[in-house]
């Protein structure tokens, strides 16, 4: 037997692509059988020889919770990628407490791509509903029409909201139907606020400079100036933060469970410094010698539609033929210098705010 878990996960990778129907579950079996580890690449491997298995109607049986104490074993895993096909087999193996895992997973959901992988998930869970999970989606569904993309999207968000909607049963949609009567409703867009006059420049802060008083900004001290300066740092314009705010850019609402007010500080001061690969920018450098940057928004075997400006839905559509060279941008979207305009109190109230994961009310 192959001793090396990475070649022993590929081998069986490969076994249960070809494997008969009366084999796939010694395949399964033998994935069980073997030790993943925490390495992400054994991992993967593991799990997708499930997710294999399961697409081609391997019977789990008595084996079923077994696989179910390996996902939860999995549960803690750091890898983004690892995590979504925990989603996935959740959903697939009908695990105990699946539909609460995954709504917990949409909670902490980085961006709206990690959101919508799992509501794709939960939207084809079969088993029992409890209530007050039913209306969680509904909600999300209401809340996620700030979601900005490619002009499929909306399209996509409304066939999955429909076969949502239509799994209910008759006494849910009784209980249900002020939400649902939401659903239909037109969105409700605030008015733009007048335009700010520009804030004088006070300083371009650092790292070094803000950590001695981060042990401040564990809480908002004053919620207008929180307000203020999340204002003023544009920081809703692409984020957003508990019910308000846009989704272009990652979902700051639980940013908390996952970062320190030093990584928080950090991210906003050197955006570039770690750029989330779902958030890269390609350089697309042309023949006529001009260049473009943005994200790819559609792709096929004649042009590329690049969004230039996600908040304002620009794009440029650009011929293959004219593409001479592309590659990742090192440069984040998120500008720099958003704090320069903010006095060291507006700093740490907005750091406080994030890290609660919610734009601070009146006290």
């Amino acid at each position: 037997m192959e001793k090396d878990p990475l070649r022993r996960s590929e081998a069986l990778l490969a076994w249960v692509r070809v494997s008969s129907a009366d084999e796939r579950v010694d395949v399964v079996r033998a994935v069980l059988a073997g030790e993943t580890g925490g390495d992400e690449q054994v991992v993967l491997a593991a799990l997708r020889v499930l997710s294999i298995a399961l697409a081609r109607g391997v019977d789990l049986g008595s084996d079923a919770p077994r696989v179910h104490d390996m996902l939860e074993r999995l549960d803690g895993h750091p890898s983004e990628a690892v995590q979504r096909e925990l989603v996935e087999l959740r959903i697939a193996t009908r695990a105990p407490g699946a539909v609460m895992h995954v709504l917990r997973r949409l909670d902490l959901a980085a961006g709206q791509e990690e959101q919508i992988h799992c509501l794709h998930a939960l939207i084809r869970w079969d088993g029992a509903w409890e209530l007050p999970a039913r209306r969680r989606v509904i909600e999300w569904f209401r809340e996620s029409r700030s979601f900005t993309g490619g002009h499929l999207l909306p399209k996509i968000m409304r066939r999955m909201q429909d076969d949502f909607v239509a799994s209910l049963s008759t006494e849910e949609r009784t209980h249900l139907a002020p939400e649902i009567a939401l659903l239909e409703s037109p969105a409700v867009v605030a008015p733009d606020a007048p335009a700010a006059a520009p804030r004088p420049f006070v300083k371009h802060w650092t790292l070094d400079e803000l950590v001695p008083h981060l042990s401040q900004a564990t809480e908002v001290r004053d919620p207008a100036r929180a307000r203020t300066a999340l204002a003023a740092a544009q920081c809703l314009k692409c984020h957003r933060l508990g019910g308000g705010g846009s989704a272009v850019g990652p979902d700051l609402s639980a940013v908390r469970h996952r970062f320190d007010l030093r990584s928080i500080a950090e991210s906003i001061l050197e955006p570039s410094k770690v750029v989330d690969p779902k958030y890269h920018s390609t350089t697309f450098q042309l023949v006529s010698g001009r260049v473009v940057t943005g994200r790819s928004a559609q792709v096929s075997s004649g042009e590329i539609v690049v969004e230039l400006d996600a908040l304002r839905g620009t794009t440029e559509r650009i011929a293959r033929s004219e593409i001479e060279a592309s590659h990742p941008s090192p440069v984040s979207p998120m500008p720099q210098g958003l704090l320069d305009t903010l006095t060291l109190e507006e700093v740490l109230d907005l750091l406080a705010a994030v890290r609660a994961g919610a734009v601070p009310a009146d006290k």
